[in-house]
């Protein structure tokens, strides 16, 4: 599939649908990332996506509200596990 790109847009990311599960008035969508592009000055050295270059924003549907990222604040995971019983 060709999806088609924004020139502005620092990364693009496409996505196959995989699952649709409704929620009362909603629908959760899941869906599986295919191919990602990303522009040189969204990568650092290592090939890891600087989100601090390009700044994303995000909707939140819930609050009809947009926001860009701030700092990251934690490890997902890693530093969840330190949490653990």
């Amino acid at each position: 599939m060709a999806a088609p790109l924004i020139a502005e847009s620092p990364l693009s990311v496409e996505c196959k649908l995989t699952l649709e599960l409704p929620l009362g008035d909603y629908r959760l969508l899941i869906g599986e990332i295919v191919e990602i592009q990303a522009d040189e000055q969204a990568v650092d050295a290592d090939g890891t996506m600087d989100v601090r270059q390009f700044d994303p924003l995000v909707y939140l549907g819930g609050i009809r509200q947009y926001w860009s990222l701030g700092d990251k604040q934690a490890d997902a995971y890693k530093d969840g596990l330190s949490l653990e019983k």
